[in-house]
Order: C-alpha cells, then sequence, then structure tokens
C-alpha cells in the first residue's frame, strides 16, 4: 500500500479504515484514520473549514510500522515533510499532544499565509 493512500478525506474513508473526528470548533477538528492494530497505518491530522465549507489539512501525521512522517501544509499548497523516527505508538501520542496543545497556533499561522513552525 502507498503511503499517500493515507491522505484521503475522512469523508470517503473505506468502511474498513473508519474516521474519527474530534470536533475542536465549528471550523477546526482533529480527524484519525486507521489504527495502531492495522497493517494499513495511521493517520492523524489537524483540518481547518474554509469559508467555501471545504476542510483543508493544516498537519499530518502518517504513522506506518516502517516509516512515520509529519506534513505541514501552508495555504498556498506548500509541504514540508519530516520522517519522525520513533516507534508508531510514540508518534501517535505525540501526534495528538502536539495538536491538542497547539491547534489555535498552527491555525492561526495557517490562515495567515504562514508557515506552521520554523
Amino acid at each position: 500500500m502507498s503511503h499517500t493512500a493515507m491522505l484521503e478525506d475522512a469523508r470517503s474513508a473505506p468502511r474498513d479504515r473508519p474516521a474519527l473526528i474530534h470536533k475542536l470548533t465549528e471550523w477546526v477538528r482533529r480527524v484519525e484514520i486507521g489504527s495502531i492494530a492495522s497493517d494499513t497505518g495511521l493517520a492523524s491530522r489537524l483540518e481547518v473549514r474554509a469559508s467555501d465549507g471545504r476542510w483543508h489539512t493544516i498537519v499530518l501525521y502518517e504513522m506506518f510500522d516502517d516509516v512515520c512522517l509529519r506534513h505541514e501544509y501552508r495555504q498556498d499548497g506548500a509541504r514540508k515533510t519530516i520522517r519522525v523516527d520513533l516507534p508508531m505508538t510514540v508518534v501517535k501520542e505525540m501526534a495528538e499532544t502536539e495538536i491538542l496543545m497547539n491547534w489555535k497556533y498552527y491555525v492561526e499561522r495557517f490562515i495567515a499565509g504562514r508557515n506552521i513552525t520554523y
């Protein structure tokens, strides 16, 4: 399975990989697809809803047995990716903590068209 397959929209997630949507505000949510026990991996992302109703990814963690990746996005579509050399279970906890602690800051920077981190 391609690692890019995890980038699918939560609304179109296959039934065997249901999406868990954690609403942070009316316009911001954290979405999880897959599970640690799954051989298809896990994704956790922070999304913001634009005025046209479409959801845009701000931060995305992709976690597989052999690789974990963290992607940051800007409004212009630019993406910064880093490999996270930690076990999947650790990265899952790290993703949840990072998103919950920093989501307001990340949304502000995304809306302003700036990089999420330096």
